[in-house]
């Protein structure tokens, strides 16, 4: 604790400092109302000067897309996007400006000219669906369909209920069309590590996309070419082992008419039912018999109603024996 002669000295000095800040109060706060009033009048100012040269820009940009859209209705596209270019230098923050730019850019096949203006309006308005789109379309046009399809999936994210969403669904499908068709053609090659790639890059998203002519999808067309390690990465991803085709076959019916050992064992192991069957109402045993597999067939028996008929009343037996398979008729009279 201080001694008395020091608290005394303590609030001498405080009365002290008090005393000169009433004396030069008025002083200072002259001083500080003529500042603020300073400083506010060179904020109106600038604000008055930055609106005069916000309304210079907006109708310098108006002539320019005025002369624009002439251009781009007689089919002078290029100077379209010379003329909006100059405008978005005026107005850099206009994403309407760079929507339309960039939808031009895509029509001139300039993708990358049409990204860039698409990813520009993702980061000044990221919940506007244009921008997305945009990012979309060039993608597409550039082949990268998985990216595309992502970039059209966030569009619809910001574009439910309005008039553009059935357009976005339509491009999206299109978009998961051509993942599809990419992963089916790595399947029926066999090439399991541009399929792996794939899968790895999001093409997950169109794994069960089936072609438009047999309704095969990567799974089926693995399984029927016998391409065991695709069938194995592609049961890994959660791919439909009952996808059924227009035939209503399934991937195990095929790999079984095929003889494919390691395809079918993988099916099997993923979830594939070997009792399912097709329109004809034949099974995947049905098939290997029919085929004259012996060896699947032997795998098989012991979980197969050998009773069971097709619906034309063909047994397992019939179906051999159709096939001119005499040991595998021999194997199942036993």
């Amino acid at each position: 604790m201080a001694e008395p002669s020091e608290v005394d000295d303590v609030h001498t000095f405080m009365r002290a400092r008090a005393d000169q800040a009433r004396d030069g109060r008025c002083d200072d706060d002259d001083d500080d109302d003529d500042d603020t009033a300073a400083a506010l009048a060179e904020a109106a100012a600038a604000r008055q000067q930055r609106r005069a040269q916000e309304a210079g820009s907006r109708q310098a940009a108006a002539v320019l897309v005025e002369r624009a859209e002439v251009a781009v209705a007689r089919g002078a596209l290029l100077e379209g996007v010379s003329r909006y270019t100059d405008a978005i230098e005026l107005r850099p923050h206009d994403v309407d400006l760079l929507a339309v730019r960039g939808q031009l850019c895509a029509r001139l096949d300039r993708a990358h000219a049409a990204l860039h203006d698409g990813e520009l309006i993702v980061r000044l308005t990221p919940d506007w669906y244009q921008g997305h789109a945009l990012c979309g379309l060039a993608l597409f046009c550039m082949k990268q369909y998985v990216p595309a399809a992502r970039a059209y999936q966030a569009a619809l994210a910001y574009a439910a209920t309005l008039p553009a969403e059935a357009g976005l669904r339509e491009a999206l499908h299109d978009a998961h069309a051509k993942v599809g068709e990419q992963l089916r053609k790595a399947a029926i090659q066999g090439d399991a590590d541009a399929l792996a790639a794939q899968l790895n890059a999001g093409a997950a998203v169109a794994l069960d996309v089936q072609d438009g002519s047999h309704g095969f999808t990567a799974l089926t067309l693995a399984a029927a070419a016998g391409r065991a390690a695709c069938v194995n990465a592609l049961v890994r991803a959660k791919a439909d082992v009952e996808c059924r085709d227009k035939y209503g076959k399934t991937p195990l019916l095929w790999a079984a008419a095929g003889g494919h050992e390691a395809a079918a064992t993988a099916l099997l192991q993923g979830g594939a039912a070997l009792r399912a069957c097709d329109h004809s109402g034949c099974d995947a045993l049905m098939a290997a018999c029919l085929a004259g597999h012996t060896r699947l067939a032997t795998i098989w028996l012991q979980r197969a109603d050998l009773s069971r008929a097709a619906h034309d009343g063909a047994t397992c037996l019939h179906a051999a024996a159709r096939g001119g398979h005499a040991p595998l008729v021999r194997l199942l009279l036993l």
